[in-house]
């Protein structure tokens, strides 16, 4: 049984995994092709009650067949592979039903945001040169509109759901 803490939280990361969908595009790349429809079946599942037993396997190869090894990969192939950590930590609550894999994927698409700004950093203001990074530097990277847009999104997301599930509430109870 989904409870409303995990309903919500479940909520606010298909909205921001739709965000990572297009932040992906921006950057000129793509989820792997199964990665949507894998994404509207939770959708769908979200409106269930009690919500239906979703099968990850085809997403278990999806991130065996994508997800490469970081050690002589580029910015983009690293940018896709938080994705699909992201992804992955998603898919760990249909397994194993613990709200610590909802929490993990949210920390997961923060990561993302950061990476693919502290990325664009290096390359508009360090020239992509290898640099270490005073607290300036950090302190933009973390004040990027990318990344606080994404966070304020969750934010209002959460807030959204949150509030449909007291006028839900309200509307069976009468009150």
């Amino acid at each position: 049984m989904m409870t409303a803490q995990d309903r919500t939280l479940y909520f606010v990361l298909l909205r921001a995994f739709d965000r990572m969908s297009a932040a992906l595009t921006r950057n000129n790349l793509s989820p792997p092709k199964q990665v949507p429809k894998f994404l509207d079946i939770a959708w769908k599942v979200l409106g269930e009650d009690p919500p239906s037993k979703v099968s990850t396997s085809l997403m278990e190869e999806v991130f065996d067949a994508h997800i490469v090894d970081e050690q002589d990969a580029g910015s983009e192939e690293i940018l896709l592979n938080m994705y699909l950590y992201a992804l992955s930590d998603f898919c760990m609550y249909f397994e194993s039903g613990e709200s610590g894999s909802l929490e993990a994927a949210k920390t997961a698409i923060l990561d993302f945001y950061d990476f693919l700004v502290s990325q664009r950093y290096l390359a508009d203001r360090k020239g992509s040169q290898a640099a270490v990074l005073a607290e300036a530097d950090e302190d933009a990277i973390k004040n990027d509109p990318e990344l606080s847009a994404e966070i304020s999104a969750q934010e209002a997301d959460r807030m959204r759901d949150h509030l449909s599930l007291f006028s839900l509430r309200d509307a069976e109870t009468g009150a």
